[in-house]
């Protein structure tokens, strides 16, 4: 099997035949027009050798920077999906808690549902009494409001909270405000004495 001949070899090997036809055209009548032509096509043939070495560096460079770009580009998506993978673990331990948390609530509500309902029926006066669906769904209705209503006052004092610890950490060694009022407290059992 023979190998592809690249433009070095081919360079040679006319070089070669060039060479071999000026040596016989040296030892024999030869026009000096033929040696001209050959000289010239020499010349040319070198040229178009350094021509092609050019080009095959150039491609050469072209296939390294290629590859350079190629393994940073995989490098970046190795990157983005790991932080895509630690994202979707996130994700998936966040959607546990929330379905936990759903469970809780709704367990809750069936719990405090079914305290209504029997609260209910004993305000009655008869403990076997069964609610209509409409009564069950008002009286379910009025727990949800409810429930609505003491997680708001839960979120506004978690916010008074946090905006006091945010001011503690950012004033650390400020004096607490004074509300204007004296520092005697009144005894809250309410027997009058001053502390």
């Amino acid at each position: 099997m023979s190998s592809p001949a690249t433009p070095a070899t081919r360079a040679a090997a006319l070089l070669f035949s060039v060479l071999s036809l000026l040596l016989v055209a040296s030892t024999g009548c030869v026009e000096t027009s033929v040696y001209d032509r050959t000289a010239a096509q020499l010349e040319q043939l070198g040229r178009a050798s350094q021509q092609k070495d050019q080009q095959l560096r150039a491609l050469e460079w072209q296939v390294v920077s290629f590859g350079q770009q190629f393994r940073e580009s995989a490098a970046r998506s190795d990157a983005i999906q790991r932080d895509l993978w630690a994202q979707l673990q996130q994700a998936t331990a966040a959607n546990a808690a929330l379905q936990e948390r759903l469970k809780r609530a709704e367990s809750e509500r069936a719990s405090l549902a079914s305290n209504v309902v029997g609260e209910a029926a004993v305000a009655k006066g008869n403990p076997a009494v069964q609610l209509r669906p409409d009564e069950l769904r008002r009286l379910l209705a009025a727990v949800d409001a409810r429930n609505t209503q003491l997680l708001e006052r839960i979120n506004h004092l978690e916010q008074l909270i946090q905006s006091r610890t945010a001011e503690a950490v950012a004033r650390p060694h400020a004096r607490p405000e004074t509300t204007g009022v004296g520092t005697d407290v009144v005894d809250p059992w309410g027997f009058g004495s001053r502390k």
